[in-house]
């Protein structure tokens, strides 16, 4: 049985996705889509390149057009940038029966888009789940084990220029994997009230600090990105039962641990990349029907409660009202 992937947007993450499925074990029909000719041939090079390493056993077509797909789509993975994501979604459901989707983050730039894909894969019966992929790393399962059952839990992401608007997802997404808890309040307070230019034409980015905390204040965050200097992206969490450092650009990880008796332990973890990742969750999904991943409904609550701090934040800056937030 050859099952059929479509990757919708092939921008440098889309083609992280497209190398990876060189890896996948199943034999597959690989449909690769996106408007720009040259987006798609650059795919192409990436993955004709990645064969060096791995015996192809799919079949890649690529087409700048989404009617180019077959009427059966087993698997879809949406790499678009997040302002026309929605409409792709809408369009592909309307043409293509699928099974399941895998959408990229930042989902969606407007509050009305959540609940209009929320009801469109229900009703179409598609399984969706987006791409926050720390979940899946050994790295933070094995820390989820550590601390998960603590009563008071304390983390800092922080860093220069990472990105706060585009990847503050992930540790906000990282955060309720961690403690189980998905009820937080977000503070935009202390954002600096520069809004500056994205990398990516036509979008934006913050800096400064998201404050935030469960209802119930047993976990406390803040997630900081600094408009100067060079400081790589460091992870502390600390709680009654361990404090952990991570330096993500690394693995390296500092652990001390009560049970421990508080002595530092140095251990290095490998952290995948994109194009490490995407084939062992398309497996899983084929395996089990589930994976590490969160779900649409769990992902859009939390993409959901980040958005609108950012629209607070827009809103008390600008001199418009303003109801989408560009963020990638």
């Amino acid at each position: 049985m050859n099952f059929n992937i479509a990757i919708i947007g092939v921008g440098n993450l889309g083609r992280r996705h497209l190398e990876s499925l060189v890896r996948l074990k199943y034999r597959s029909n690989i449909y690769v889509i996106d408007p720009n000719q040259q987006s798609l041939e650059a795919s192409k090079i990436h993955y004709d390149s990645a064969l060096n390493e791995h015996e192809s056993i799919h079949l890649v077509r690529y087409s700048t057009f989404i009617n180019d797909l077959p009427k059966d789509l087993d698997f879809v993975i949406v790499a678009t940038n997040s302002n026309v994501r929605e409409n792709v979604i809408e369009e592909l459901i309307s043409k293509v029966k699928i099974k399941y989707f895998i959408l990229e983050k930042f989902l969606f730039p407007e509050m009305k888009s959540y609940n209009n894909i929320q009801t469109l894969i229900e009703k179409n019966n598609v399984k969706c789940w987006v791409n926050c992929g720390r979940r899946t790393y050994q790295l933070y399962q094995e820390i989820k084990r550590i601390v998960e059952n603590s009563r008071r839990i304390r983390i800092q992401v922080r860093g220069s220029n990472w990105g706060l608007g585009c990847n503050s997802i992930h540790f906000l997404d990282l955060i309720a994997f961690l403690t189980n808890e998905n009820n937080f309040e977000l503070q935009n307070s202390q954002l600096d009230k520069e809004i500056i230019n994205s990398k990516r034409p036509g979008f934006i980015e913050f800096t400064g600090s998201i404050i935030g905390n469960t209802l119930n204040n047993r976990v406390q965050f803040e997630f900081s990105s600094f408009n100067y200097g060079s400081m790589p992206l460091k992870i502390m969490i600390d709680s009654e039962l361990a404090r952990i450092w991570i330096k993500e650009s690394t693995g390296e990880t500092i652990f001390s641990i009560r049970e421990n008796q508080w002595v530092n332990r140095d251990k290095e973890y490998k952290i995948p990349k994109q194009s490490e990742m995407t084939h062992s969750i398309i497996e899983q999904i084929i395996s089990y029907e589930e994976c590490n991943l969160p779900t649409f409904q769990e992902s859009s609550h939390l993409h959901k409660l980040l958005l609108q701090t950012f629209l607070n934040h827009l809103n008390e800056n600008c001199n418009d009202e303003v109801n989408e937030c560009l963020i990638t």
